[in-house]
Order: structure tokens, then C-alpha cells, then sequence
């Protein structure tokens, strides 16, 4: 008895190695990015005439390629261009119906806006930047000024977004 007590120890024992190992392996072979791994938001701000206008903050390396914005309820296009410019390529402030920082509308601006934006900008390598934005959330008072907000958190500088941006993503 003590023999058969002894060998089912002993394999109880291999298996439960051969599972600490396997997990091991396992979790050391999975390539996983640095930094913050949740979606990464973009701001929303005013620009000095009151228009809205996305805040792209992108992190060393990333090219911009596209911005869609839709209704965050239907998901009605609202806006979507593609193909950026040199000058948007490094993202930045893009306002929104503006389209002169890319090289093709793929759906011009639809009026009147919806009370909620989910906006979606696309880096060349594939990274989805997205936040959905209510519009009582970015006051007329917000024009002029250098504030976004990233819908969720209170109003903060543009500079003050990027560094944020840039601590926790890049």
C-alpha cells in the first residue's frame, strides 16, 4: 500500500510540475507591447471660431492615415477622410468637416451632428485610436482655448493630453 501511496505522490508531483512548467512557457512566449494596453483615447476641444476639432496624439514612429467620426447611438456616418497629408501625418488637431489635411472625403460632413461622436483615427500600422464623445461634454466656452477633453475626464491643455498620451502609451 505504501508503495502505490508512494508512486501516485510521485506522479501527482510530475504533473503538478509538468503544469507550473507549461504555464511558464506559455506566458513567457507571449509578446506583449509595453505600456498602457486599454484603448487609447484622443481629445476633443473647440477651435478659436468654436468649431470641434480631434486631438490625435500620436507617439514616436506613428503616422496618421484616417479619422471617421460616426453617430455613437446609429452608427451613422458622420465625416470620414483618409489618405493624410504630410502635415497630418504626425496627428495633431484635425477639425472636424476641415479636409484639407488628407487626400481623399470618403463621406463629406453630415449636419446636423448627433449628441454623442464616436471618432475613430487609424495610424498606418493599424492601431485604432477611438473615443466617444458627447457633445455637452465640449462647451462653446472651450473656444479659444488650448483645452480637450478625452470624454470621459475633465478639460486639459493640448501639451498637457500629449504628455499623458505619451507616459502612458508610448
Amino acid at each position: 500500500m505504501d508503495a502505490v501511496r508512494r508512486r501516485c505522490s510521485g506522479l501527482l508531483r510530475a504533473l503538478v510540475l509538468a503544469g507550473v512548467l507549461m504555464a511558464a512557457t506559455i506566458s513567457c512566449s507571449l509578446d506583449v507591447p509595453l505600456g498602457d494596453h486599454s484603448p487609447r483615447p484622443m481629445g476633443i476641444g473647440r477651435t478659436e471660431k468654436g468649431d470641434l476639432a480631434f486631438f490625435v496624439a500620436l507617439c514616436p514612429g506613428e503616422k496618421l492615415s484616417l479619422l471617421a467620426v460616426v453617430d455613437a447611438d446609429t452608427q451613422r456616418p458622420v465625416w470620414k477622410v483618409s489618405q493624410a497629408r504630410e502635415a497630418m501625418r504626425d496627428g495633431g488637431l484635425l477639425v472636424l468637416g476641415d479636409a484639407a489635411g488628407f487626400a481623399q472625403v470618403e463621406t463629406g460632413l453630415t449636419l446636423p451632428l448627433p449628441s454623442e461622436l464616436a471618432v475613430s483615427a487609424q495610424t498606418d500600422d493599424g492601431l485604432w485610436i477611438e473615443s466617444v464623445f458627447p457633445l455637452v461634454g465640449v462647451p462653446q466656452s472651450m473656444a479659444g482655448t488650448e483645452l480637450v477633453t478625452d470624454g470621459e475626464n475633465g478639460a486639459i491643455t493640448r501639451s498637457d493630453f500629449q504628455e499623458k498620451i505619451h507616459s502612458r502609451y508610448c
